[in-house]
């Protein structure tokens, strides 16, 4: 008991004791090395599967009795031979227990710090499903190979994207090209609003063939003569963002009533630049992330930003599996990427 002279205590090395403390298994069928610590005014050694052996529990020590230690190191056993030694002062150690309790606190705690670690990277190292604007694709693709996860991206206009998720479609995240549809969805309880984020804004462009020559003042007349009774490519104008946008710049320039018939609307952006790109249309409204990713247009005309609505991506988590990949898009190296693609963070 605690009550017992120490001078009856074997002789035993601290350093040895804490270091077989600090090596118990995390779970012990029976008693741990701390409830050992509070039980008595010294750290005593532990066996492998945690049983702690009070030495205190025998005053007047007879070698010949005490007791074997099942599992417990040699070193540790009393031997037949040993004369019993004072260990030291019971106030020295009494003086000495909080030092001890507070340095054995802090070994397991740093013990215990990896394999926290480790599940924190599991938690965000889940894989992901990302509905995003067409308008994002080369950006979105090299952001997501950065992504210690495994990225799965589906592109299409954000209405499309939007009507999809509404109708069950599986994804863990959504980047929309106009917050009017991030608003949408989220009054459709369809995105988890606290993570809902602009990751980048966009620049409205006019194309044509790489031989094209620019128009430094887009009008009615300019326009109708480069198009030369052909089409107009852009997206719909009330399904995707880069359509809308298109139709704000038109009815800016009061080109919009007289272009309408020549107009040819897309399911998404990506779609109006292939019909420039394959020559299939003359001129085409897009985003500047796309013109630069089709080496077979050009770029006529820079629309300017007060001739529209704000260009815009919002990001919302769908999932909570979504929200390590919302970070992963706010980052610098993301923010680098989105640059190097025309788009702006």
């Amino acid at each position: 008991s605690m009550g017992q002279p120490l001078g009856t205590i074997q002789r035993l090395r601290l350093r040895d004791v804490i270091s077989k403390i600090c090596t118990l298994p995390r779970r012990s069928r029976q008693h741990s090395a701390a409830n050992c610590v509070r039980a008595l005014p010294f750290a005593p050694p532990c066996n492998e599967i945690g049983n702690c052996f009070a030495i205190s529990r025998y005053p007047s020590l007879n070698t010949a009795q005490a007791p074997v230690i099942q599992g417990f190191p040699p070193k540790y056993q009393m031997r037949p031979d040993a004369a019993p030694r004072p260990l030291a002062a019971a106030s020295r150690l009494t003086d000495s227990l909080p030092h001890m309790r507070s340095l054995i606190a802090l070994l397991l705690t740093l013990v215990a710090l990896p394999a926290h670690a480790q599940a924190q990277n599991q938690i965000q190292a889940q894989d992901v499903t990302v509905f995003a604007a067409a308008s994002l694709r080369d950006a979105l693709t090299e952001i997501a190979a950065d992504y210690p996860a495994d990225v799965t991206l589906s592109f299409a206009g954000s209405g499309t994207l939007a009507r999809q998720i509404a109708a069950g479609a599986p994804a863990d995240v959504v980047i929309l090209a106009h917050r009017d549809w991030a608003d949408w969805m989220a009054a459709q309880d369809l995105i988890l609003t606290d993570t809902l984020t602009e990751v980048a804004g966009g620049q409205l462009v006019l194309i044509g063939k790489p031989d094209g020559a620019l128009i430094p003042q887009p009008s009615i007349q300019t326009l109708t003569k480069s198009l030369n009774n052909n089409r107009l490519a852009m997206g719909q104008r009330d399904g995707v963002p880069a359509g809308s946008y298109a139709r704000q710049w038109l009815q800016h320039i009061g080109a919009w009533d007289a272009l309408l018939p020549q107009i040819a609307e897309t399911d998404n952006v990506r779609a109006a630049l292939t019909l420039v790109a394959q020559e299939a249309a003359p001129l085409g409204i897009v985003y500047a992330s796309d013109a630069i990713a089709e080496p077979r247009v050009k770029i006529l005309y820079r629309v300017p930003p007060e001739a529209h609505s704000p260009i815009r991506y919002p990001a919302a988590a769908i999932t909570d599996a979504g929200r390590p990949f919302l970070i992963h898009l706010t980052t610098a190296t993301a923010s680098a990427i989105f640059t190097k693609y025309g788009l702006t963070p």
